[in-house]
C-alpha cells in the first residue's frame, strides 16, 4: 500500500513541476514576445521622426539654395550696373535690398 501511495505522490510532484516549468517557460515567451513588439513600436516611432526631420531639413535646404540663388542674381546685376549695364532704375532698388538684406540661412 505504501508503494502504490509513494508512487502517486511521485506523479502528482511530477505533474506540478511539469506544469510549473511549462507555465515559467511560456511566462518567460509572452515576456519577449511582448519586449520584441515595444521594440518594433520604438523602432517606428523613431524611424518616422527620422524621416520627418530629414524632410523638414530638405526643405530648409531648398529654402537655402533659393536664398542663395537670388543673391547671387542680384550680385550679377549690381555689378553689371557698376558696369555701366542699363537696368531699370526700379529694379536696381529691390536688387540693393535683396544683396544686403540681414539673410539668415536656416541651419538645424
Amino acid at each position: 500500500m505504501k508503494s502504490k501511495t509513494d508512487k502517486l505522490l511521485l506523479q502528482h510532484n511530477g505533474i506540478q513541476f511539469v506544469l510549473i516549468f511549462i507555465s515559467v517557460l511560456l511566462a518567460f515567451m509572452l515576456s519577449e514576445w511582448s519586449r520584441s513588439r515595444n521594440d518594433k513600436k520604438s523602432e517606428t516611432k523613431i524611424l518616422i521622426e527620422i524621416n520627418n526631420s530629414l524632410s523638414r531639413d530638405l526643405e530648409d535646404f531648398k529654402s537655402n539654395i533659393d536664398g542663395y540663388k537670388l543673391s547671387n542674381r542680384s550680385t550679377e546685376v549690381i555689378l553689371n550696373w557698376v558696369k555701366g549695364e542699363a537696368i531699370p532704375s526700379d529694379s536696381i532698388n529691390l536688387y540693393y535690398q535683396i544683396l544686403f538684406r540681414n539673410y539668415t540661412p536656416i541651419i538645424n
